[in-house]
């Protein structure tokens, strides 16, 4: 979100706003209205200015001159607290504003990018963990295929060097050896090009079973139980092993996500081929998308596994449950297509639980065909990302709003001290203004006198009488209460004794 979006060229933006803060501050000593329109050109000049140390010694120059020019006119304190509150407002806090927008937009840039950073790790990992299950998928074949053809290789062997065979037959039977031997050096070089991940791959034999892995994983102190519903006990190579990695997968991460569960494991047969479905307890409540068992690079290579063998693979919650759900034929594989669409060995894209764009209509907070990956990859930093932003625009808006409402506060206060204390300095009390005689000398009244007067800066010009020509005057109240009405005395002198002492009646809220 961007409240103030940047022009084309933010730094003669910036120029041009402070510029215009300068003007309109030096029309307002001439016309004062002009203070009104001070805050917006501040707020842009905190948003984009180029070099926010020259504003802000600007900003400081200019409220180190006014403050020269009060001291050096002599205005009362009155007039320092309206000042005071007019540059906090017009000029303090709106710059403040401006640099808080700066803060938003450059937050958000960072998130962006950050967002983006976190797409190409994504994508690095998901195709990290496609060739990591290419390289276990080439093992497999090596240790399954390779022995077959080594087997195929002797028989062929054996039948070329029988006595008992015509001549045609045992020729034959040598150029099947050949073929064998072919066969598997071109299995080898094929595994070789599958090997891209030159990692060890932790790896079960290629002769292990399902009820083997079921009955470690118990001898472990895994309290995990098996169900076969008539799915068949011998499947072809990749269906085999296929399975094999969704059962090995999903037990390995509930004993290290969910220590002390039980998983349960049902294997049955559909019309499709055979299904297994691994149910694992969730324990305790509110884990986010990175705690769920399961959540992790795994899921990848099993979604990589189970793609090639032509099946299909699902994992998410379902009630208080993790659930990994796999269907694999068990005809031998039509390989479908890579995700993406493209042969390329880059990942364009990451993709969700069944093949399709993690964008299309996925479920993003769980149920079989949540994406585990843009959960685990995703979700959990978002939120803490969004967390964070919350909290700092929180503290923001709280910290923006809360300086005026305390320096009101203040500055409400000392207003009170000041007039109380100018009230008492300019009170002469009815007695003592009763007691003064025309014609009494000017020292005599003096001595009388409060030590100070009431204000006659120029806010209140417009609102006294003019002093008479050739005497000086001086003004003060009739009593020190701030809430009752009272009277302004003038008293006016020539040079050596009182020549007027007159009563001017005020109502209350005078300014004096």
């Amino acid at each position: 979100m961007r409240p103030f979006p940047t022009p084309p060229r933010p730094a003669l933006a910036g120029h041009l706003a402070l510029a215009s803060v300068l003007l309109l501050l030096l029309l307002a000593v001439r016309w004062p209205l002009a203070i009104a329109a001070v805050p917006l050109p501040s707020v842009l000049t905190g948003r984009l200015s180029p070099d926010l140390r020259a504003a802000g010694a600007l900003f400081a120059a200019t409220l180190l001159a006014g403050a020269g020019c009060l001291l050096i006119s002599g205005q009362p304190l009155g007039v320092w607290i309206t000042c005071l509150f007019l540059a906090v407002f017009a000029l303090v806090l709106p710059g403040l504003l401006g640099l808080y927008l700066r803060s938003t937009s450059d937050l958000a840039q960072a998130g962006w990018e950050r967002a983006r950073t976190l797409n190409r790790e994504a994508e690095l990992r998901a195709e990290r963990a496609r060739l990591r299950e290419s390289s276990r998928i080439a093992r497999d074949l090596h240790d399954a295929v390779g022995h077959e053809l080594s087997l195929l290789s002797l028989g062929a062997g054996s039948l070329e060097m029988a006595a008992d065979l015509p001549e045609e037959r045992r020729r034959q039977a040598g150029q099947l050896r050949e073929t064998a031997g072919r066969a598997a050096e071109q299995l080898m070089a094929a595994v070789g090009v599958l090997r891209a991940d030159t990692e060890s791959a932790p790896l079960a034999a290629a002769g292990d079973s399902i009820s083997e892995l079921v009955r470690n994983s118990r001898e472990a102190g895994l309290d995990v139980s098996l169900e076969w519903d008539d799915a068949p006990r011998e499947l072809p190579v990749m269906a085999d092993r296929a399975l094999y990695r969704v059962v090995q997968e999903s037990l390995t991460n509930a004993a290290k996500h969910a220590p002390g569960a039980a998983p349960r494991v049902l294997l049955w047969s559909t019309p499709e081929g055979v299904r297994v479905r691994v149910t694992n307890p969730v324990p305790g409540q509110g884990r986010g998308p990175r705690q769920v068992p399961g959540a992790g690079s795994g899921l990848l290579g099993l979604r990589e596994r189970i793609r090639l063998a032509g099946g299909d693979l699902k994992a998410g919650r379902s009630g208080r449950d993790w659930v990994v759900t796999a269907l694999v034929p068990v005809a031998e594989p039509t390989l479908p297509p890579s995700p993406g669409g493209e042969p390329s060995r880059t990942a364009s894209r990451v993709r969700a639980a069944g093949g399709k764009p993690a964008s299309e209509g996925d479920d993003r907070f769980g149920g079989h065909g949540a994406s585990a990956l843009h959960d685990v990859l995703w979700e959990g930093r978002e939120v803490h990302i969004h967390q964070q932003v919350h909290r700092r625009t929180l503290w923001a808006i709280g910290t923006i709003l809360m300086i005026p409402i305390l320096m009101g506060l203040v500055g409400y206060t000392l207003l009170l001290l000041s007039s109380y204390q100018q009230a008492a300095d300019a009170t002469l009390t009815p007695e003592e203004f009763e007691q003064l005689r025309l014609g009494q000398d000017r020292g005599s009244v003096e001595a009388v006198l409060p030590v100070g007067e009431l204000y006659r800066g120029t806010l209140a010009e417009s609102s006294q009488p003019p002093d008479p020509e050739g005497l000086v005057c001086r003004y003060y109240r009739s009593s020190r209460e701030l809430t009752t009405d009272y009277d302004r005395y003038r008293l006016c002198f020539d040079s050596v004794r009182l020549v007027s002492a007159e009563v001017l009646t005020w109502g209350r809220g005078r300014p004096w």
